[in-house]
């Protein structure tokens, strides 16, 4: 897939059909395969798909439905780092204004790596 922050490295041919892909959300066949796997590959494919998708302008329900995937994969994690994303995921959906006053490294410091 890669990630969204080196999307611009495809060709736009290729990133085009990638986002086309990814905007069919439940319908279609790259969704599929990663909702069924329940991990922290499919968390954190699933919330870098949403805000590729958001950055591109798909529609609200495309996006949401990755959101929606990355949080169900956290909220029924055990308690640890993959519970923990999901503070930072759901900011995201909401479009919440991360703090910088959270600690260095804190999922809710844009310091952090995933940011």
């Amino acid at each position: 897939m890669g990630r969204s922050w080196a999307e611009d490295c495809l060709e736009p041919a290729l990133r085009d059909a990638w986002r086309t892909d990814l905007a069919k959300a439940a319908e279609g066949y790259v969704y599929t395969p990663i909702q069924a796997q329940r991990s922290h590959p499919t968390e954190l494919v699933a919330r870098h798909a949403a805000e590729v998708l958001r950055k591109a302008g798909a529609a609200e329900a495309a996006v949401r439905a990755w959101f929606e995937l990355s949080l169900a994969v956290s909220d029924s994690a055990p308690e640890g780092t993959m519970r923990r994303l999901g503070t930072f995921t759901r900011a995201l959906a909401e479009g919440s204004v991360l703090t910088t006053s959270a600690p260095y490294g804190s999922l809710l410091n844009p310091s952090f790596e995933y940011r």
